[in-house]
């Protein structure tokens, strides 16, 4: 079993939560944290994966730094609704 989760960059301390209680069969506990992220995986594939990644992460811990050409930023409205939805999600 493997996975590259964009989402683990930003969110490690809920995931790893959300695989602890999976293995301890827990599934309520681990269905109410995916389902409180759920949020945060939709925006962070609206805004264009690796732009909206580097933005997310700038915005948590200012450590994401510019996108590379031909990648393009995220718009300043973009960021608005990312930013929204992060503190929503109790990740910023």
């Amino acid at each position: 079993m493997g996975g590259i989760l964009a989402l683990a960059n930003i969110a490690a301390e809920p995931l790893s939560e959300l695989l602890e209680s999976f293995y301890k069969c827990k599934m309520e506990r681990a269905e109410e944290i995916q389902r409180h992220l759920v949020p945060a995986i939709k925006a962070l594939k609206k805004h264009c994966g690796v732009a909206g990644l580097k933005a997310a992460l700038e915005m948590i811990d200012n450590c994401g730094g510019e996108v590379r050409s031909p990648l393009l930023p995220l718009l300043d409205s973009e960021k608005m609704e990312l930013r929204s939805v992060l503190k929503k999600t109790g990740l910023l």
